[in-house]
């Protein structure tokens, strides 16, 4: 189920997206012919996934290694998961609403809801029926479904264009649409590499002790990108509508803001984190995974990089000029894997050694590759760049880290107060 959102991006990538530059052009009508022109694909993808998760269900047994005892609660688990995951593959396009009208709050309410609704069901399950792993899965999967319901109402309420109409199939918007949906899956099955490939070498060529300190030291950088995505998302609908209605100054101002505003919140957590590594470090884990503040100090130090140019990736959707950013961010990745793998198992570093592939790639592919493309993308000149984003995002960071410096070296933090 980990692949599950690369079917997702591979066939319904594009979907939000030209429905939102439809709309905000003025052409309604245009996303009944988006929704019918996808809506079969997904329905047929949908079914040949039941079919494979059903086959993969059942011999479940023999993929897998299981106690003989479990096995039937996998087969329902894994199936259930599936089931979940293919009705709402399928009725994807009938709840980008919220997108075209772009009502997150609501959005988000909805999720919050569903959540409270898993959680009260797992606790009546496990509190009034028995212990069974299995309702961990009954719970989430039933919680989504209901979930689901009330976003296709709400969002059919919102738009109601978004409807399938058999008439407005056409052939050559669906592979439109697919061609957009193959760059996006490239640029997640980017964004797995960066995440999942560290633990996995780490896994392979390393100790278990070098997997926990990479773990650690990339715990806080986790967190601040995984919040700085979900800060940012409303953002993209915007864009879209930006670039349909030909607001291209407007377009540019955005990339300079989004920049500026991701440096101030990026580095309101890591310029302390990078200051207190080592201590965070042994208060947190103690001495023996000492190697993990060397790799915070390196994820974050790239963060003057990556934010300041944060925007780069939602304007290449907005502007439908996603093959060259996707393929340079897969081409990075694939080198970053390669060079985590010289480094850890030619070279026999510990978990530095992933962290320190990281910060070569990152630096590389930003300064040579993605700043350039960004600028270009959105016609801001360097200079405007260097002062509006780069001089007035990092100038409180700087301020900042030069006082904690200076409070880390004359107050003693043993202890977390």
């Amino acid at each position: 189920m980990v692949f599950a959102p690369l079917f997702t991006s591979f066939l319904a990538g594009g979907v939000s997206r030209y429905a939102v530059a439809a709309y905000a052009r003025g052409e309604p009508e245009e996303t009944t012919a988006i929704v019918s022109a996808i809506f079969p694909l997904l329905a047929a993808a949908g079914a040949l996934l039941l079919i494979g998760g059903g086959v993969f269900a059942w011999q479940i047994d023999a993929i897998l290694t299981l106690s003989p005892g479990l096995v039937g609660d996998a087969q329902v688990m894994f199936a259930l998961l599936v089931a979940g995951f293919v009705a709402q593959l399928v009725a994807l396009p009938f709840t980008i609403g919220f997108a075209i009208r772009q009502r997150f709050v609501l959005s988000n309410l909805i999720a919050v809801g569903s959540e409270v609704v898993r959680l009260t069901l797992l606790l009546v399950l496990l509190f009034g029926v028995s212990t069974r792993v299995v309702w961990i899965v009954v719970a989430t999967v039933s919680a989504n479904l209901l979930g689901l319901v009330v976003r296709v109402a709400l969002s059919r309420s919102m738009v109601p264009e978004l409807r399938f109409h058999g008439a407005a199939f056409a052939w050559r918007r669906g592979r439109e649409l697919m061609a957009f949906g193959i760059w996006t899956s490239l640029g997640q099955l980017a964004a797995m590499i960066h995440r999942g490939a560290a633990p996995i070498v780490l896994n392979k060529l390393a100790t278990s002790v070098d997997v926990t300190a990479f773990h650690i030291g990339a715990l806080f950088d986790t967190q601040i990108r995984a919040m700085s995505t979900t800060a940012a998302a409303p953002v993209q609908p915007a864009l879209t509508a930006m670039h349909a209605t030909g607001s291209h100054e407007r377009l540019g101002s955005a990339f300079l803001r989004g920049g500026r505003y991701a440096l101030w919140a990026a580095l309101l957590v890591g310029c302390p984190m990078v200051v207190y590594r080592e201590h965070i470090v042994d208060l947190y884990a103690g001495s023996q995974y000492a190697s993990a503040a060397t790799v915070m100090l390196l994820l974050m130090a790239v963060y003057p990089l990556t934010f300041s140019n944060t925007m780069l990736p939602k304007i290449a959707v907005a502007k439908a000029q996603i093959r060259g950013f996707f393929a340079a961010s897969i081409t990075v990745q694939a080198i970053n894997l390669a060079l985590m793998i010289y480094l850890v198992g030619t070279r026999g570093m510990d978990a530095v050694g992933p962290a320190l592939a990281v910060f070569v790639t990152t630096t590389t592919s930003q300064l040579a590759i993605f700043w350039p493309m960004g600028l270009r993308m959105t016609d801001v000149p360097l200079g405007r760049y260097a002062r509006e984003t780069l001089l007035r995002g990092l100038l409180p960071g700087v301020v900042a880290s030069a006082l904690w410096l200076f409070l880390e070296a004359r107050i003693d933090s043993a202890s977390w107060p």
